[in-house]
C-alpha cells in the first residue's frame, strides 16, 4: 500500500476554486508518473490519498469545505486505485 501526501500549503499559494483542484491533479499525476518511470510495480500498488495541511485553505468553514471537498471529488476522478480512501489531516487542533 502507499500513501500520497499532498500539501494544502504549496498547491494553494493564492489559488482559489478550479486553480486549487488543478494543482492537486497535477501533483498525484507527477506522483503516479515517478512511480511508473521508477516501475518495481510500484504504480500498482493500492493507494491512500492524503491531503496534508488542510488548515492553510483560506476563508469560512463553508468556503475551506468546498475547496477541500472539490480537491477530494477532483482526485476521485483521477485516483489509479478507484476505490483509493482519500483523507484529510491538519496540524491544528479546532475542538477547542
Amino acid at each position: 500500500m502507499l500513501f500520497h501526501l499532498i500539501s494544502l500549503e504549496n498547491v494553494v499559494a493564492g489559488a482559489k476554486g478550479a486553480a486549487v483542484t488543478a494543482s492537486v491533479v497535477e501533483v498525484y499525476k507527477t506522483i503516479r508518473a515517478e512511480l511508473a518511470q521508477y516501475g518495481q510495480g510500484l504504480d500498482e500498488k493500492s493507494e491512500t490519498i492524503i491531503l496534508t495541511k488542510t488548515d492553510v485553505v483560506e476563508g469560512t468553514a463553508k468556503a475551506k469545505k468546498t475547496v477541500i471537498d472539490a480537491a477530494k471529488k477532483a482526485l476521485k476522478k483521477v485516483a489509479h486505485d478507484k476505490k483509493a480512501d482519500i483523507l484529510t489531516v491538519s496540524v491544528l487542533d479546532l475542538r477547542r
